[in-house]
């Protein structure tokens, strides 16, 4: 029941309140990478919501993505935050070489 009722529910206020943290994070943590994403019209919800939602599926190689689930389980919702920060800063410079939204996507 971790993100059960948090994330489910009609209003997604959970992923709405994770979302808004992420982003403060982001851009204290990685801010020339923040504002070029948003010079670029790219706004991290568009990201963020299918990484939280769907636990990186997709994003993440397989047994990544077992390990975060045994992290998840342990450490509670946050590590989500992490992983995303983590990604973002692993692939930070080639994300600040993007032009456009177009190569973004």
């Amino acid at each position: 029941d971790i993100l059960a009722e948090y994330y489910t529910s009609a209003e997604m206020k959970g992923c709405n309140v994770d979302e808004a943290v992420f982003d403060h994070l982001f851009s204290i943590l990685l801010p020339d990478l923040h504002a070029h994403l948003l010079s670029s019209s790219f706004q991290p919800v568009l990201f963020l919501v299918p990484w939280f939602l769907c636990l990186f599926i997709g994003a993440l190689p397989w047994n990544m993505l077992l390990d975060l689930m045994d992290v998840l389980f342990v450490r509670g919702r946050n590590t989500l935050l992490r992983v995303g920060l983590t990604l973002l800063k692993k692939n930070r410079r080639r994300l600040l070489e993007v032009s456009s939204l177009h190569q973004l996507m």
